[in-house]
């Protein structure tokens, strides 16, 4: 496990993980394909970039299971990564937005950690939001509420920890298949 802990840095803020590929989309930028791209095993690529940075989903395409589900609950029952404290590690998402007249970025965060350091995360979101999230034209304005209600729903509600979650055990095979290609 030692090996994988500096990867959970690497994927903080966010982690990314296969999701399944409509036909037509790109398998890295999620862009949609009208005609040619690259295509490798089951997945496309709009175009050479994608390609170079979707090697990620081939080589984790190919993680067997049984060591994605070793590794997910070797992970579940170890300490933190953030705090290397507490124990009970998941995958938490917090939601947040900034906006300025006519420029809104907002997102859904994915942290590998445990519930004490989620939630930290998750109010430093809901802050942030609250006082950087309204000031967009019309988009702060309107999708503000959403974010802020997401993120109390995501701190009431955790995720449930008697075993590892589809989202951490996609996580883990993220993050074997970085190793890999890192030649680890």
């Amino acid at each position: 496990i030692t090996n994988f802990l500096p990867l959970f840095t690497l994927v903080e803020p966010g982690v990314n993980l296969i999701s399944e590929v409509k036909m037509g989309s790109c398998a890295s930028c999620k862009s949609f394909i009208i005609f040619g791209g690259e295509k490798v095993d089951d997945y496309r690529f709009c175009n050479n970039k994608c390609l170079e940075d979707g090697q990620i989903y081939i080589v984790a395409s190919k993680v067997s299971n049984a060591e994605v589900e070793l590794l997910s609950n070797e992970i579940h029952r170890g300490i933190c990564p953030k705090c290397e404290k507490n124990t009970g590690v998941e995958v938490h998402k917090s939601y947040d937005i900034a906006s300025f007249i006519f420029y809104t970025r907002y997102q859904t965060l994915r942290h590998v950690c445990c519930r004490v350091c989620a939630l930290k995360k998750q109010s430093l979101d809901l802050v942030g939001s609250l006082f950087l999230g309204w000031w967009g034209i019309p988009w702060g304005i309107l999708i503000t509420p959403v974010q802020l209600v997401r993120n109390i729903f995501a701190m009431i509600f955790p995720p449930k920890t008697n075993a590892p979650s589809e989202e951490l055990k996609e996580a883990v095979r993220m993050m074997i298949a970085q190793n890999d290609l890192d030649g680890g």
